[in-house]
């Protein structure tokens, strides 16, 4: 019988070509990790830790505007937020909203399966995608379109009490904070300001027109101040990225939401003194005429899909609620809400009943 005796150069042997294999397969290990890392928008740019599956959503809470504000200190003005299944980049500053947003690789809508299967099928101005958006972005800006929105704005005068009747109820149900329902009542010596601008400028029977806006600079400034105070769309209609971006050093992968926190926009302390404070008069200069400060509002988002309707909406507030403030006075009849509202698909007011006085 012939035995084979195992020599201590076979074991040298042996654990050579163990710690080769699993030198072999760290370095592999380390390859796939760097693979995964690239395709993770998630890696490469700082947010808070997360679950599986559900990601950040348990921690955003009713408010999530307010919440990824706060991380702003931790995390700076650029976070990662995974919703469920939906990867996001959330940016908390308003000169970064803008250059992110004006970006044509940023300019998509998320795919998102619920949105698809509702009645908005990605073919209007907000949601629709590709080469579609680009089409619809051409009867935007073309300036005949323009002029028959404004023209039709200009001469869209409603006695006041039908005004008052018929568009304000409405208009405080679907936006009552776009409105500045509440803040008027809120904070009554800014009422009485306003109406004393408009008894001095148009009187007490003139109808406002658009050509007013103007000469009521007061008004516009509490208009201003109404839409940054109370936003309506804190996180703003998402953006998609297109293609693989590099943003601010980030790389954003292709498909990621890109969402701009215009609540955070709309409270920076380094843009606005005390923002938490109703202060129209912050779009004013010491000559009592508007500022540039409005230039910092974003209520209707920014860049490439920033709302068409913006113009058109400005003009109908202005318009409806000037004839409103020029005839009634505005009381609450009940205790008013919070300040901080219902978040739902937009933040609306919580209900409370007015009194209305013929001036």
């Amino acid at each position: 019988m012939q035995v084979t005796s195992y020599t201590g150069s076979n074991s040298a042997t042996m654990i050579v070509w163990t710690l080769a294999v699993f030198l072999l397969f760290l370095s592999l290990l380390k390859i796939v990790q760097k693979k995964l890392s690239a395709s993770d928008t998630s890696k490469s740019l700082p947010g808070p830790w997360k679950l599986p599956l559900v990601g950040h959503l348990p921690f955003l809470g009713f408010f999530p505007h307010e919440t990824i504000f706060k991380w702003k200190e931790k995390y700076g003005p650029i976070i990662f937020i995974q919703f469920g299944s939906y990867p996001a980049v959330v940016i908390n500053d308003g000169a970064l909203i803008k250059a992110a947003f004006n970006m044509p690789s940023l300019a998509g809508r998320p795919k998102i399966k619920l949105l698809d299967e509702t009645t908005l099928n990605r073919s209007g101005f907000a949601t629709s995608d590709g080469p579609i958006a680009k089409e619809l972005r051409i009867v935007d800006d073309d300036d005949g379109y323009r002029r028959f929105v404004e023209d039709n704005v200009e001469s869209a005068t409603l006695p006041p009490l039908l005004a008052l009747t018929v568009f304000l109820p409405k208009l405080a149900d679907w936006f009552p904070e776009l409105t500045g329902y509440k803040q008027r009542i809120d904070y009554p010596e800014v009422q009485e300001k306003a109406v004393e601008e408009i008894h001095t400028t148009l009187g007490t029977n003139g109808f406002p027109r658009y050509s007013d806006r103007a000469n009521l600079p007061y008004c516009e400034a509490l208009f201003q101040e109404t839409l940054r105070k109370t936003t309506v769309v804190p996180l703003s209609l998402p953006h998609r990225a297109l293609e693989d971006t590099k943003f601010q050093g980030y790389l954003i992968k292709k498909d990621t939401m890109v969402m701009g926190n215009l609540y955070a926009a709309h409270n920076d302390p380094k843009v606005w003194t005390d923002p938490e404070s109703f202060n129209p008069e912050r779009f004013l200069d010491s000559n009592g005429k508007l500022n540039n400060m409005e230039a910092f509002v974003m209520s209707f988002s920014t860049g490439k899909r920033k709302c068409i309707g913006e113009n058109l909406a400005r003009n109908q507030m202005f318009l409806f609620v000037v004839s409103i403030l020029q005839n009634y006075r505005l009381e609450a009849a009940t205790q008013l809400p919070s300040g901080r509202g219902v978040l739902g698909l937009t933040q609306a007011c919580e209900s409370f009943q007015v009194r209305v006085y013929r001036r």
